[in-house]
């Protein structure tokens, strides 16, 4: 019987990371350059979700250490599906606003279609997470404007 010898490599997360970070902040500075002002990723968190506080905390901290602007935009829980729109719809109408995330899940009382119906309001072109059905599509066909970061990770 033949022994099959596995070979691991184990990842350091957080070299990847810091490796990744680095090598975004000369397109930054080229951005600020450029446009006379740093990007700016507008932010979504609607609910008491704790793992999502967290997870945008982290994202607010990260950008601004490597200079893109956030704007948080926080909605309690009783938030209606309208606001959470109304939101979507300022950062969108904003020119100085390059991205935008929604942080899911949204809170359930603006209900079961709410992260969709809110995905497909976001301007494509601002669209950082791809969901957006225009930008899904274009993930489908392999002509993807952009990367979104989570199947980006898991590639």
């Amino acid at each position: 019987m033949a022994v099959t010898k596995t070979i691991a490599r184990v990842l350091d997360g957080s070299a990847a990371a810091n490796d990744i970070r680095e090598s975004l902040r000369p397109r930054i500075e080229a951005f600020t350059e450029i446009g006379g002002r740093p990007p700016t990723l507008g932010i979504l968190l609607a609910g008491d979700d704790a793992g999502s506080a967290v997870y945008v905390r982290n994202k607010v901290q990260r950008s601004e250490e490597l200079g893109i602007e956030t704007i948080l935009e926080r909605l309690p829980s009783t938030a209606s599906f309208d606001e959470a729109l109304a939101v979507v719809e300022r950062f969108n109408a904003n020119s100085q606003v390059d991205g935008i995330l929604v942080q899911s899940p949204l809170p359930t009382g603006m209900g079961a279609d709410a992260e969709q119906r809110v995905f497909e309001t976001i301007d494509p072109a601002k669209d950082v997470d791809g969901f957006h059905p225009q930008n899904v599509g274009r993930l489908v066909q392999k002509r993807a404007a952009l990367t979104a970061c989570t199947p980006s990770g898991i590639i």
